[in-house]
């Protein structure tokens, strides 16, 4: 029989490099997101669930619903398939701003 141990909704981590509240922080085979800035070799939050607004690759029309991945060396989501720089990020919420090289999309993260 199982017991529940944790809601699952958090991940905590010693960090390793500073991070910076808001910042995507990719981890496994998927993303998160800081919940607070943390210095090295202190504990680090970071929430892997939840819609949030990340900056998008300008070149790619997204559509609500698509899968998507995030490029861990550009720090953007895009349309690419998971190779070893692009890994699962979630599923686009909504489209916002998607112009002129500076947008965003909103992405429901591990969703």
């Amino acid at each position: 029989m199982a017991q529940k141990f944790y809601d699952g909704k958090v991940l905590t981590f010693v960090a390793v490099a500073i991070v910076e509240v808001g910042e995507v922080i990719p981890y496994a085979d998927t993303i998160g997101v800081a919940q607070k800035d943390a210095e090295i070799g202190e504990i680090c939050t970071v929430d892997t669930e939840g819609v949030y607004l990340i900056p998008c690759e300008a070149t790619t029309d997204f559509a609500i619903g698509q899968r998507v991945t995030y490029d861990t060396g550009g720090g953007t989501i895009t349309d690419d398939a998971v190779d070893g720089t692009h890994i699962n990020a979630g599923t686009i919420w909504e489209v916002y701003d998607q112009v002129a090289g500076d947008g965003s999309v909103y992405v429901k993260i591990n969703g």
